[in-house]
């Protein structure tokens, strides 16, 4: 990978040197999970989740992006990725037989706001997987 490789990646959040020593110094391998993440399916399945108010689904796919945004130093979808994720986190404690009249309007607000917070997420995603095509 070239300088000009890495500026790009740098732009979303990548730190070159942390994610090859993650990946055992091995860069074809880095970049190989790095143009799969493409395929990933948990994006598309957060966005989903949030627009049917599925938060359960939502939470789960939302941490699971998370994780693999983590796992490939994609450090700006990882932090946007998370502030979801932490508003949806509440989910946990709930059992799936509560109306939304029991759930309180706190709770509902922060899952609601989850979906203002999609926006940002979009962008930062869509930058993502800008840069990882300049990189092909």
């Amino acid at each position: 990978m070239d300088n000009n490789q890495k500026e790009i990646l740098a732009k979303v959040g990548v730190k070159w040197e942390e994610e090859l020593r993650r990946f055992c110094e091995n860069e074809e391998l880095y970049v190989s999970f790095l143009l799969k993440f493409e395929q990933d399916p948990y994006y598309q399945i957060l966005k989903d989740a949030l627009n049917k108010d599925q938060f359960l689904e939502a939470f789960e796919a939302g941490h699971t992006l998370k994780g693999v945004a983590g796992n490939l130093g994609l450090g700006d979808l990882y932090r946007e990725s998370g502030i979801i994720v932490e508003k949806l986190r509440p989910i946990n404690k709930i059992t799936g037989t509560e109306t939304m009249d029991e759930l309180g309007e706190d709770i509902i607000s922060q899952f609601k706001d989850c979906k203002n917070d999609m926006i940002k997420l979009e962008e930062v995603y869509t930058r993502t997987i800008e840069a990882i095509k300049k990189i092909q």
